[in-house]
């Protein structure tokens, strides 16, 4: 053999030695994206677990504020029944309790209730004066 074909042969060796390198360097980079895929899909499955998790807890928090809410307004009604009438600071919140229980997926007693309270006459509250003529005194 001379010196060409040696040197034609060394070459295509390290021609091959570099192919060879860069496919490991590929099959490196193929591994590395398929390690990130997999770490995505354990987070993804992670959050949808966590995600189902607030989703009942939300339930059952609204569950609960539902109950809170409807408990108030039926011991609300009850005493502006008793009085007779209801008072403009009364008739707000009570407004904004029914509110919230509708948004929340209210009925039953309490539609009743409300629509029976907010018939009554309305009376100017008396705090509303207390407040204004604190305010003159302050001033």
């Amino acid at each position: 053999m001379d010196l060409i074909h040696i040197g034609g042969l060394c070459g295509a060796i390290l021609s091959i030695i570099a192919l060879v390198k860069a496919i490991l360097k590929f099959i490196k980079a193929i591994n590395d994206l398929k390690n990130s895929v997999d770490s995505l899909k354990a987070n993804v499955k992670e959050m949808k677990t966590d995600f189902e998790q607030s989703k009942k807890t939300d339930k059952n928090q609204s569950k609960a504020i539902l109950s809170i809410l409807r408990q108030h307004i039926i011991q609300m009604t009850n005493q502006i029944q008793n009085k007779g009438y209801i008072d403009n600071e009364e008739l707000y919140c009570l407004n904004n309790l029914y509110d919230c229980y509708k948004k929340l997926g209210g009925n039953c007693t309490v539609d009743i209730r409300y629509k029976e309270v907010i018939k009554l006459p309305v009376q100017k509250s008396k705090y509303i004066e207390i407040a204004k003529e604190n305010k003159k005194y302050e001033n």
